[in-house]
């Protein structure tokens, strides 16, 4: 029988992994209807789509901040304290292989030789930082500080510590032209100038503070954690927003720009995002009794939330080897159609889960063999195709 503390560990686990799934599912949709519809049905500075854009800006702040919750329970300890090897192994091995996977993504050439033959604007294309990247050096940073801690509750106060530093460094550190003086590719880990998506300032902020959020409930009895979690939205996530909103509309005056002009910089916007996200995991407190039952499913699909990205992406955008939906309809489908299309994405991209997942369960040597099918395939297409 499974000790009070397991049981605790567990519904605290289990409840962030289906905001997460959820967070997937809406990213799926978000990428199907914004890649297929012709921008005449689907414009984002008309309601109701400016409303629905500005909740697809919550995807991303959702998921890392669930992650860097998660991550506290990963982190094993020996009993002075300090991360095991095999801890330590497995957090860069994983950190190596998420940022592999996004730059394979978007590989601008059919093959490694080809890549002599790049333009600057190709290159600038494929160092352009997506949430792949992000997470993966963010886990990086994030075993730095775990390295030089001794328990869950430093690493929580030291990475709160890290978040606001980020969170506020952000609006000085983006009106410096880092291209100017490093190179692109680590440039492009810092500036949103060249396009990156998710630059680590001030995106990384949302993991620190996932992981500061992680090692508060940790440390909660189990006997107060879910009331501890319904009052988040009022007692942190409602005074955050407020702040947020302030900040954004103070910067505005100061400044006499548009919001829009600053709003991916601004630090105001990280703490609205924050609170919001806040609000959201009080309200699935909530609900979640009501949907334990679905566990099982929701820890399949939130634990493998890598091959959902992966597989709906390769679907949706493609890659250098493969062709794609949105390749051959880039933006031009009608809304009915796009619609349609996004359960049947979601359907798939599910299916595709849930088999290598019962593969798994079933067969290490399949496993195994399809990872080396995978593996050789890549090597052929970038080294030894002609």
């Amino acid at each position: 029988m499974a000790t009070l503390q397991e049981t605790d560990k567990k519904e605290r686990v289990y409840l962030l992994d289906l905001a997460r799934f959820l967070a997937m599912v809406f990213m799926m949709q978000g990428h199907t209807l914004d890649s297929l519809v012709s921008p005449q049905y689907l414009d984002v500075t008309t309601f109701p789509w400016n409303i629905w854009h500005s909740f697809r800006g919550l995807t991303a702040p959702v998921f890392l901040i669930i992650s860097g919750a998660v991550h506290v329970y990963v982190l094993k300890r020996d009993d002075d304290g300090r991360l095991t090897n095999d801890t330590i192994y497995k957090r860069i091995r994983w950190a190596m292989i998420i940022m592999m996977i996004g730059y394979l993504l978007v590989f601008p050439a059919n093959r490694m030789y080809d890549l002599i033959y790049l333009e600057p604007q190709g290159w600038q294309v494929f160092f352009q930082v997506n949430i792949l990247q992000l997470t993966g050096i963010s886990l990086v940073l994030l075993l730095l500080v775990a390295m030089l801690t001794r328990s869950s509750q430093s690493l929580g106060r030291a990475s709160l510590g890290i978040g606001i530093a980020i969170t506020f460094l952000t609006p000085f550190i983006q009106l410096i032209d880092w291209f100017l003086y490093i190179p692109e590719g680590i440039a492009a880990y810092i500036s949103f100038e060249h396009g990156s998506i998710f630059p680590v300032f001030p995106f990384a902020s949302y993991l620190f503070y996932g992981v500061a959020l992680g090692s508060y409930l940790k440390n909660v009895p189990s006997d107060q954690w879910t009331q501890k979690l319904k009052k988040l939205a009022l007692t942190i996530g409602l005074p955050l927003f407020v702040i947020g909103v302030g900040l954004n509309l103070f910067q505005a005056y100061l400044t006499g720009s548009d919001l829009a002009e600053f709003g991916r910089a601004s630090a105001g916007l990280v703490l609205t995002r924050i609170g919001i996200v806040l609000g959201i995991l009080s309200f699935l407190s909530y609900v979640y009794p009501y949907v334990k039952s679905f566990d099982q499913y929701t820890i399949i699909f939130s634990r493998k939330s890598l091959y959902i990205y992966v597989i709906h992406l390769v679907l949706l955008y493609g890659c250098t080897w493969f062709p794609s939906i949105a390749k051959l309809y880039p933006q031009q489908l009608p809304l009915w159609a796009g619609l349609t299309l996004v359960p049947i994405v979601i359907s798939i991209t599910l299916g595709f889960v849930a088999v290598i997942h019962f593969a798994e369960k079933r067969s290490n040597k399949l496993i195994n063999a399809l990872r080396f099918t995978l593996i050789g395939f890549l090597i052929y297409m970038l080294f030894l195709q002609f």
